[in-house]
């Protein structure tokens, strides 16, 4: 089974080469969320406080992403 949790990438030597990515602009405030579709990881701006992605989240972006015509470094069929 995956590890969904962004503290876990190191450990397990995955890829983590983000190739996707959500931007907020708030305000002239930047924030992002980097996705990396091989390894299901991510990394995120030090003002979102997120650690974890259920693997039900991942399935719905990743087909966002393929529904939008956003197909680049997507693995999985």
């Amino acid at each position: 089974m995956l590890s969904y949790r962004k503290d876990n990438m190191i450990e397990q030597g995955r890829c983590f080469a983000p190739h996707h990515a959500i931007v907020i602009i708030n305000k002239a405030k930047l924030s992002y969320i980097e996705l990396c579709f091989g390894c299901i990881n991510f990394s995120t701006s030090k003002d979102i406080r997120l650690t974890d992605i259920e693997q039900e989240t991942w399935e719905k972006l990743y087909a966002l992403f393929k529904s939008k015509g956003i197909t680049y470094e997507m693995y999985r069929e």
